[in-house]
């Protein structure tokens, strides 16, 4: 099963590749962030879902599904739109480890949005998508 996720995501130009590892990381920097500073013990059950379910996109992405890449990059605004608030008031407090804690998380999540929506991205998905419905309308 993972030889197979692996194989697919070797034909990723590198904008998507990196795009998908900073997803990662961004997710796995939240959690770590949330665990250790602000829950102390657990991490609630509805972030593991949506952290899973990202995952999810990204194996939607592999099977060339470009819906999937346009959810990530919402969600991540999301995520970028509830932290940045974060940033400013952690900093504007005085509490400067949590507003480097919050600022890189937005800068993780920015910088895999920016892969996502980059030029090489866009038209590597148009292509894809367009090979799709022709192998559809030869069915």
């Amino acid at each position: 099963m993972f030889d197979n996720l692996i194989d697919k995501l070797n034909v990723f130009p590198e904008s998507v590749k990196n795009a998908i590892l900073f997803l990662a990381l961004g997710w796995i920097w939240h959690y770590i962030a949330l665990y250790t500073n602000f829950l102390k013990g657990q991490i609630p059950t509805r972030q593991l879902i949506i952290g899973a379910s990202m995952f999810f996109l990204v194996h939607q992405m592999t099977g060339k599904k470009g819906w999937a890449r346009a959810l990530c990059m919402l969600c991540n605004v999301f995520i970028i739109v509830q932290y940045l608030p974060l940033v400013v008031t952690f900093f504007g407090g005085g509490a400067f480890k949590f507003g480097l804690i919050a600022g890189l998380t937005v800068l993780l999540f920015s910088t895999s949005t920016y892969y996502f929506a980059i030029k090489e991205s866009s038209v590597f998905f148009k292509k894809q998508e367009k090979q799709n419905e022709e192998s559809l309308d030869k069915v």
